[in-house]
């Protein structure tokens, strides 16, 4: 069965930054979970960029589902559910019509959507729907409606960019606990997962695989028991990887 993301020497270079990402090389089976590691401007959202066909890469080849990204990003896309770091919402819209309006771009029929709807809105603990409009909900409910979002096409391919961070707070917590249920479920129906993270401790346990980028240079990739004898090791081995590149 062919991989779900498979680089290689994928290479993206902007000349007015003087950035350049890559070469990176990777793969990434159904069942796997990649994690993407980075300091911040390490270039994780670049390679987001590129394997969902938002950017062209300079170099390298790429290949999402078996079809190249550059050509067919609309296809990819349409079977990826992203999870982003922050967007935009209506503020003056409630939940249940921004995922309707998000369930009717990913052409979902209106007889199934509503359905849809209520059920991925249980899925993230989501209860207020239609009580008030985005602008008075909380920051934990705001990212509720992002992974609502995110699920509503029943994604082969699920991305957190920037994954849910650890906080003494209940709520953020459980919204935590709760993304991790998510993807040991994709992984278990033999989906795949990316999660993209500044930190080693905020990656879920069940990463499979992890790529460690440094200023748009790769400098770790493999599978997690390649780099580390255990996940008790990956916050000081990650430190000591960013200082060994300076």
């Amino acid at each position: 069965m062919d991989p779900v993301i498979l680089a290689q020497r994928l290479t993206r270079r902007y000349r007015r930054r003087r950035f350049v990402l890559g070469p990176v090389d990777l793969v990434l089976q159904r069942g796997g979970c990649l994690g993407v590691l980075g300091p911040a401007d390490s270039g994780k959202t670049v390679l987001l960029k590129l394997l969902m066909g938002l950017t062209a890469r300079n170099e390298g080849t790429l290949r999402v589902f078996g079809v190249d990204p550059q050509r067919w990003g609309l296809q990819v896309r349409s079977r990826t559910g992203l999870v982003p770091e922050g967007f935009n919402l209506p503020r003056d819209r409630t939940p249940r019509w921004f995922l309707r309006y998000v369930g009717l771009m990913w052409g979902l029929s209106p007889e199934v959507l509503g359905e849809r709807v209520e059920t991925v809105a249980s899925t993230v603990g989501l209860s207020s729907l239609d009580q008030q409009p985005m602008a008075r909900l909380d920051r934990d409910d705001l990212l509720r409606v992002g992974l609502a979002q995110a699920l509503l096409g029943d994604p082969e391919l699920l991305v957190f960019d920037d994954f849910p961070g650890l906080s003494p707070d209940e709520e953020s917590r459980a919204l935590r606990e709760l993304s991790c249920q998510l993807i040991r479920s994709w992984q278990t129906q033999g989906r795949a997962v990316i999660v993209t993270a500044r930190e080693a401790q905020l990656l879920p346990g069940s990463c499979t695989a992890l790529l460690v980028l440094r200023s748009g240079k790769p400098i770790r990739w493999g599978t997690m028991e390649q780099l580390v004898e255990s996940p008790a090791e990956l916050e000081a081995s990650y430190r000591r990887w960013l200082e060994e590149e300076g």
